[in-house]
């Protein structure tokens, strides 16, 4: 009786041990994509801003026709490296109602089903996040379009990571399609934003 009570309890040591390697895996296709869209409720003193009103930025669809790449800055051990994405014509969608650049779901979720944290580059890690196109052609000179404000960044984070552990696949997707929006703003707007931890 002793010696059977010890081998249910091995079993059952044995068993938790087992479970608790268990990690969850979603799998993500290579075309798998993330979708990056303008915020719609932006208020701009006070008043919703009219596209159409707007001189100082570009349209959305503007920005997905120009934009050049996504430039952020990932902290990995302390150090802050910068880091940036291009964009190929399939990443750009310029005819749906709501245009939006797309990002590759493997910048966040690998094929392997791993969740993409703790190297430099990952996107899920990003801070300081600008779209940038580039000024007449010229790979040397840059001018700031959007950016993706560190709130929403970290809101990101903690949901997909949430979605990722529970084991669903089906909210990371809603997340990829609506979790990343970005709000117009030239760099002067984007400094000053920096400047009083706004961004």
């Amino acid at each position: 009786m002793k010696n059977l009570f010890f081998v249910l309890l091995l079993a059952v040591g044995l068993g938790s041990c087992a479970k608790d390697e268990i990690l969850p895996i979603i799998k993500v296709n290579a075309t798998d994509k993330i979708a990056i869209t303008e915020a719609s409720n932006l208020l701009k003193n006070g008043m919703l801003r009219a596209e159409s009103l707007d001189t100082i930025h570009l349209s959305a669809l503007e920005i997905v026709k120009q934009t050049y790449i996504i430039s952020f800055k990932d902290t990995l051990n302390g150090t802050l490296t910068m880091c940036g994405r291009s964009f190929a014509p399939e990443q750009r969608d310029t005819i749906s109602e709501t245009p939006k650049l797309l990002m590759w779901a493997t910048d966040v979720i690998s094929q392997s089903g791993e969740l993409q944290t703790g190297f430099a580059g990952s996107f899920l890690q990003a801070k300081d996040v600008v779209l940038v196109r580039r000024l007449n052609g010229n790979d040397q000179t840059f001018d700031t379009i959007a950016c993706i404000r560190n709130s929403v960044l970290r809101e990101a984070e903690a949901k997909i990571t949430a979605a990722f552990y529970a084991n669903n696949p089906d909210s990371c997707r809603v997340l990829f399609n609506n979790a990343y929006k970005y709000e117009k703003c030239t760099g002067e707007e984007w400094r000053k934003m920096k400047a009083l931890n706004q961004q």
